[in-house]
């Protein structure tokens, strides 16, 4: 995949070696993490949301668990409010993974629990986002 493909700005991410494999640093889970595809792409997000967006990290959250008609699931990133609400969902796949109709049936069931204004999906190729009306529809919006 070529560089200048990716609809994510690419930022010089933290890597370091660990045995056969390589990690990258999350600045927001404090750690580090295999560097798998969909990993990259939410490091670029999380990058981006930071310093394009000017969203502070301590109102983000990665990968946390959310409990949806009993089962439970995990959600990429959740960028909070000032009041501690949650105000935008994301959803990050790896880049070979397009952005589909099961994708944003996934983001909107993850809704359903968290109830955030403006839904996010990508695969560093492609960005989306969809922003609750006052109808209460979701409709895409262009303006990110």
């Amino acid at each position: 995949m070529s560089e200048d493909s990716w609809k994510l700005p690419r930022y010089p991410l933290p890597r370091k070696a660990v045995g056969e494999g390589e990690h990258v640093y999350d600045p927001i889970r404090k750690d580090w993490y295999v560097l798998q595809p969909e990993e990259e792409v939410r490091q670029h997000l999380l990058l981006w949301l930071m310093e394009e967006k000017k969203i502070s990290p301590n109102l983000i959250s990665v990968e946390k668990e959310i409990s949806y008609r009993g089962t439970r699931r995990r959600f990429d990133v959740v960028v909070f409010d000032r009041d501690g609400r949650p105000w935008l969902l994301c959803e990050c796949k790896a880049p070979q993974v397009g952005i589909s109709q099961d994708t944003i049936n996934q983001i909107a069931r993850y809704n359903q629990a968290l109830q955030a204004p403006h839904l996010l999906i990508t695969n560093g190729l492609g960005l989306v986002v969809f922003s609750q009306e006052p109808d209460g529809r979701f409709r895409l919006n262009k303006a990110w």
